[in-house]
């Protein structure tokens, strides 16, 4: 069984990581740059 807090350490994991395909950025980091540009 797979507890909420695992599931919100993995999305933790996965938010906070670079990835090739977001131009070495990482997802949370786009995520507010879509959100509240400058």
């Amino acid at each position: 069984m797979v507890t909420d807090e695992y599931i919100t350490f993995a999305q933790a994991k996965i938010s906070h990581r670079s990835n090739k395909c977001l131009g070495f950025k990482k997802p949370a980091v786009l995520f507010k740059e879509m959100v509240l540009p400058d």
